[in-house]
């Protein structure tokens, strides 16, 4: 007996080389069986995919699930398109996790801490010590790493450079909108982007 079955799904199923109308019996949360033609009598939830496509669940890479960006309308976008885990790449990270609480339905969500000068940093020339601090308050929070947000909330370029060697060094995932307050989010701050990396 399985818990339920789907009936004529196009199952699109890269790793195991599927693309095709079949059925799917799912035991305890798990698929069972896949196969063209699986016996209704076999469970009592029958459910008709015909005309519907199956895959298996999608990673969104980039999101915004805090109520500063995208909020439960993130997560209605995210349940509606079949992805189930993401990052969001932008935080608050205290944010986020509430939002988890509340919005999240089982999905599976990591998120960056961005960096916002006037907001959670004392400006846009921070020190050492301030940038290292909040790479490990934010790690002690939550997040898997954090976000330079040059064109929206722009540091220093020496701030900017110094916040990638913190994260280098304390092998921090990080993600970086492009700019400075010396460049904008433009080609010229994509071109200083790799000269403070590679400092």
């Amino acid at each position: 007996m399985y818990d339920m079955l789907f009936k004529g799904a196009r199952l699109v199923d890269p790793k195991n080389r599927i693309n095709k109308i079949t059925d799917i019996a799912v035991k305890t949360g798990k698929i069972a069986k896949v196969s063209e033609e699986i016996n209704t009598n076999c469970t009592s939830k029958v459910f008709n995919l015909s005309g519907k496509v199956v895959v298996p669940g999608i990673i969104d890479p980039h999101v915004h699930l805090s109520n500063w960006i995208g909020g439960s309308e993130g997560y209605k976008m995210m349940a509606k398109v079949g992805v189930i885990t993401a990052v969001d790449f932008a935080g608050p990270i205290d944010d986020i996790i509430n939002t988890i609480n509340k919005e999240g339905s089982g999905l599976n969500i990591a998120g960056l801490n961005a960096l916002r000068p006037g907001i959670n940093l004392s400006g846009n020339n921070p020190s050492y010590e301030e940038i290292e601090k909040f790479i490990d308050n934010s790690l002690k929070k939550g997040s898997i790493g954090i976000k330079i947000m040059g064109g929206h909330y722009p540091l220093s370029p020496e701030a900017t450079a110094k916040t990638i060697k913190i994260a280098n060094k304390k092998r921090v995932y990080t993600a970086f909108h492009v700019g400075t307050t010396k460049t904008g989010s433009n080609l010229n701050g994509f071109k200083e982007a790799i000269s403070l990396i590679e400092e």
